[in-house]
């Protein structure tokens, strides 16, 4: 009777949420998962702790949720879940992969045919010697994708724009893991054009319903921000790529909050900033060359505006990173999403403060920085062999990472040892993160190394053998690229060609 009565006033089983609020959470009540902050918060007056966006869906019932699938479909699909996803977001946890696009991918036809698609590819890439049979699957399913996408055109579901952007994102990211630029951003402009038209503006893409550019998730809004800040490092109006010297105008001053919440907010903010500050090199190094009229007092004051918002967030992100040190689990991810964004900052000072002078000397004071990336970016990619073993380094990222910040040190730390150093870390893992592949970048290093051939058997590369100017230009079969440069003892430009051959080895298709 006594165990009767005691199961009769036993609380009837139910699994706990993975996915409310934490205040929710914290108080066991059912969360609605409002965007932002919870109803259930917001309405009692409580503060909404935010959602946990580390945590992959337990479990997705594949033939419930997807009737219709093929095996290889399923199969594929698995592999996204399991191998793909969690690749791209290796150094920072990444709200539109775990948040838009896994739950869309169950709910919508065309976003799921595309991370298929994505899929197949990714895993021909890495399992080698699968054959043609995986891209003839993937282009299918592509094709698919972009078939389920045109029968949902004119439709008034709000959720359409959302779509349609999410999956420019996924097709942009496959085109990209197969080295194909011109298509990759063709995807990104097409998404972009989409997300700029303002209502009552003439009205590119007819077959979508308007919606206000406020409407869509801050995930796509950032990830497009990001990657269109990126592109402005690839010029593709030739019949192949070009890279650097692309003539970017000085950034339009941004009004921007610099108050930091998350490792993701951090990031966006840092993109925005990488663009003031590169766009003001360049304008500052055209200054220099003759090319553009100078204007003293404008340079001096975008450099303090820009200075002062790289201040800012140094402080902001020093506060939310004392913070989130104690009430976050700090995941080997996180971790190295903190180095990512440390090596950034010391990058970005160094970049703008180097930017007032025209000698390329004004780098040697900055040995110190160039050692500290360096060992930075080291640390990094022995964490990702730790995780991921030696031979099973991820292959693509869609997030800022080490290829930049190394590339930088190869080029602009004059000291033998360290960007050899740098050079050689770049070999050690083979990948991409977003436009910028690091095959293709150890090769146009070599090919500056050969061009600073003086420093040979020196320390230190003497000052009339610096590159001054350099830009680089991709043949259209990516196997041969022209370095166009001008040197310190010699400002005339300059052109040599070298070899890219294997540099698509990422993709084996």
């Amino acid at each position: 009777m006594a165990t009767l009565a005691t199961a009769g006033r036993r609380r009837a089983f139910s699994r706990k949420s993975r996915t409310g609020c934490q205040t929710c959470r914290t108080r066991h009540v059912r969360c609605d998962e409002a965007p932002g902050s919870c109803l259930n918060c917001t309405s009692t007056g409580r503060k909404c702790d935010g959602y946990d966006r580390n945590q992959l869906p337990l479990h997705i019932n594949i033939g419930t949720n997807l009737p219709g699938t093929s095996s290889d479909e399923r199969r594929c699909f698995a592999f996204f879940l399991g191998k793909t996803a969690p690749m791209i977001e290796t150094c920072f946890d990444s709200e539109l992969w775990r948040r838009l696009v896994l739950p869309m991918s169950q709910a919508e036809p065309a976003v799921f045919h595309a991370v298929v698609a994505l899929s197949a590819l990714h895993e021909n890439s890495v399992a080698r010697g699968l054959g043609n049979e995986y891209h003839r699957f993937s282009l299918s399913q592509y094709n698919r994708a972009i078939t389920k996408l045109h029968q949902r055109f004119g439709s008034n579901d709000p959720q359409l724009h959302q779509v349609v952007l999410t999956c420019c994102i996924i097709f942009f990211t496959l085109e990209l893991l197969q080295g194909n630029y011109k298509a990759a951003f063709a995807h990104l402009r097409q998404g972009l054009k989409i997300m700029q038209v303002q209502p009552g503006s003439p009205d590119q893409f007819p077959v979508l319903k308007r919606s206000h550019p406020l409407d869509y998730d801050p995930a796509l809004v950032e990830t497009f921000m990001r990657l269109d800040l990126e592109a402005t490092n690839f010029d593709l109006s030739g019949r192949g790529l070009r890279l650097g010297n692309t003539k970017r105008p000085l950034a339009v001053p941004s009004q921007e909050s610099l108050e930091i919440t998350s490792l993701v907010a951090a990031k966006q903010l840092l993109a925005s900033i990488t663009c003031d500050v590169f766009c003001f090199y360049d304008h500052s190094a055209r200054v220099f060359q003759g090319t553009v009229p100078p204007d003293l007092l404008s340079l001096s004051a975008e450099r303090c505006r820009i200075w002062r918002r790289l201040v800012e967030f140094t402080a902001s992100f020093d506060v939310f990173l004392s913070r989130y040190r104690v009430e976050t689990t700090l995941t080997p991810s996180r971790i190295r999403g903190i180095n990512i964004v440390q090596v950034y900052q010391l990058l970005l000072k160094t970049t703008l403060e180097a930017a007032t002078t025209a000698s390329e000397v004004a780098f040697d004071d900055y040995l110190s920085v160039f050692t500290t990336v360096t060992h930075s970016a080291e640390k990094i990619i022995e964490s990702l062999k730790a995780e991921y073993g030696h031979d099973s380094l991820p292959t693509l990222t869609m997030d800022i990472g080490v290829i930049p910040p190394l590339y930088w040190v190869c080029v602009k730390c004059r000291y033998r040892q360290i960007r050899e150093r740098a050079l050689h870390l770049l070999e050690s893992w083979p990948h991409r993160e977003g436009p910028y592949d690091s095959n293709m970048v150890v090769h146009i290093i070599k090919a500056i190394f050969a061009i600073e051939s003086e420093y040979l058997g020196m320390e230190v590369v003497r000052e009339t053998w610096r590159l001054t100017s350099l830009s680089v230009e991709i043949s259209e079969d990516q196997r041969d690229g022209i370095v166009t440069y001008a040197l310190s003892g010699d400002p005339r430009l300059q052109q040599r060609q070298f070899k890219l051959a294997g540099v698509d080895s990422l993709t084996r298709t």
